[in-house]
């Protein structure tokens, strides 16, 4: 049985910034899980295999766990880019 997916995903240059719900279970959910990146990351591939977004577990494989098809999964994206402050002599 194929993953509930929301929507089919597009490819994406960039991860999206700002709260994005990628799974809603059908129904009313019981719970919210929110995945947030660290600095450097992004709020899709950071959750992806080698950064393949064919890979982004929180929506293909997560709702197939006992109870998480019961949640809502969302990320949560913000600009975590990190500043390279060495100056050329």
């Amino acid at each position: 049985m194929p993953s509930p997916y929301m929507q089919a995903q597009k490819p994406r240059t960039r991860d999206p910034i700002g709260l994005e719900v990628v799974y809603r279970p059908p129904g009313e959910h019981k719970i919210d899980i929110i995945f947030v990146h660290g600095l450097g990351g992004g709020s899709q591939k950071t959750w992806s295999k080698d950064h393949n977004l064919d890979t982004f577990w929180p929506q293909k494989w997560l709702t197939y766990e006992a109870g998480a098809n019961e949640a809502r999964i969302s990320t949560f994206g913000y600009d975590a880019t990190l500043l390279d402050l060495e100056m050329e002599a």
